[in-house]
């Protein structure tokens, strides 16, 4: 994987609610920490969810192209946040600077969340949300630190015409789908 390096980088945190934040305080103490000894620039943390205010997460995301380097995104259960700020910074805002470091948050009380969110981080498709096993309070904590290091991959953009959006009558997509039916049996 091809890497670049980013002296003092410019960081922000985005969770999907104010209960992930629990998880998040090591992370946030840290990112405190390195900011006011100057190794990095610290952003405001953003608290969005995705599935009650989708224009806000946009909104946030526009005003944070241009201004920072990574940002933390964490959510709990499905987490559908991390894939949707992938999803929005690369295909609608086509950014390829800003380098998303996905955080699943960690459900004690129901592993299956837990496991939902993380694979809601590694089974995106085409996605370059860099996530190394960032996992509830500790992964949190892990991926600020590495966040600081500056030592971020090289994003690279994809063709947006493989997946084009298709506007069809239900006949159509009736036929698509019986043919592909077949092509697996």
């Amino acid at each position: 994987m091809e890497t670049r390096i980013i002296e003092h980088p410019r960081i922000a945190t985005m969770f999907g609610s104010d209960s992930d934040l629990e998880q998040a305080v090591e992370a946030h103490d840290f990112l405190l920490k390195e900011a006011a000894e100057g190794r990095i620039i610290l952003f405001d943390e953003w608290t969005n969810s995705i599935h009650r205010n989708p224009a806000d997460v946009l909104a946030a995301l526009s005003k944070l192209i241009g201004e920072v380097d990574a940002i933390l995104v964490g959510a709990g259960w499905a987490n559908h946040l991390t894939g949707c700020v992938d999803a929005f910074l690369r295909n609608f805002f086509r950014n390829d600077h800003i380098v998303i470091f996905g955080v699943a948050i960690e459900d004690l009380a129901n592993e299956v969340h837990t496991e939902t969110a993380i694979w809601s981080i590694t089974e995106l498709p085409s996605s370059e949300v860099v996530f190394n096993g960032y996992v509830g309070q500790e992964g949190c904590l892990r991926a600020a630190q590495d966040m600081a290091k500056g030592v971020y991959p090289v994003i690279k953009l994809k063709d947006l015409k493989g997946k084009p959006a298709v506007r069809r009558p239900i006949e159509e997509a009736i036929r698509i789908g019986q043919e592909k039916r077949k092509k697996q049996k």
